[in-house]
């Protein structure tokens, strides 16, 4: 299913460092690649890969910014004070 498709290498950066991610076409659908852009805030779902002296993250699922709270969150507690 994947002939012909190229594989998507990204550096992922954070306030601590950053670590490579590959993502393959067959686990990664053409909606996610274009969040994978340079400068996007995204969260990366994924597998950690030491089979090499560097680590690197297999991503399985991208999670735009603006969709992280109803992905993650299964409720929130708002106080008014009046």
């Amino acid at each position: 299913p994947s002939a012909g498709k190229k594989m998507m290498i990204v550096l992922v950066e954070d306030f601590e460092g950053s670590v490579e991610a590959v993502a393959f076409p067959e686990k990664l659908d053409p909606v996610a690649q274009r969040w994978l852009k340079p400068d996007r805030v995204v969260f990366i779902e994924g597998t950690l890969d030491t089979r090499r002296e560097d680590p690197s993250v297999r991503i399985q699922r991208v999670i735009p910014l603006h969709d992280a709270a109803g992905e993650f969150a299964e409720s929130a507690v708002i106080t008014l004070r009046s």
